[in-house]
């Protein structure tokens, strides 16, 4: 707080000419915000980028509070409610494609079938997440007599250890 008071003092003073004119109407400190903000070399010539990330933020529901952008082009920023900082950045990274989908899935029958659909995930993984950016998580599998659920994901590279291992749901 006493960083927020001494930084609004100091805007006051820097402003106060264009307070007493009334051409700024106040200074004021509102908390609980945070600043997220896109940043990458390529901005200055990209076309879009400032639209993409608001159309990402409004798109998640989220209020944009203020809009920055630095002096070098590389970054915008925008200011958004704490609470939905998380949901914020996630929004952006999908946007641009920053990060991964993860896509939580559940096997049910550990026959031809389903073993097939475990091997093809474990086989092809890192291919689906960097030409598609989709997470493949296998976080449940249920077969006649036995479960494994994980609540990150089951590791792929033990599974046959790991369902062996698994509780009998009788």
């Amino acid at each position: 707080d006493c960083d927020a008071h001494a930084a609004r003092d100091a805007v006051r003073e820097a402003f106060a000419l264009e307070l007493h004119n009334h051409q700024v109407s106040r200074v004021q400190v509102i908390k609980h915000l945070s600043a997220v903000a896109a940043v990458g070399e390529g901005m200055a010539m990209t076309l879009g980028v400032p639209g993409k990330m608001f159309t990402a933020l409004a798109s998640a529901g989220i209020a944009i509070r203020a809009i920055a952008q630095g002096s070098s082009t590389r970054n915008i920023t925008a200011v958004v409610d704490r609470s939905q900082l998380c949901k914020a950045m996630r929004a952006i990274h999908s946007a641009f494609t920053l990060s991964a989908v993860p896509i939580s899935v559940g096997i049910i029958g550990v026959g031809k079938v389903g073993r097939g659909v475990i091997d093809l995930i474990r086989t092809e993984h890192e291919r689906i997440k960097k030409e598609l950016h989709l997470d493949l998580r296998l976080r449940l599998v249920v077969d006649v007599g036995r479960t494994l659920v994980k609540p990150e994901r089951i590791s792929l590279e033990n599974f046959d250890q790991e369902w062996e291992e698994a509780k009998s749901d009788k």
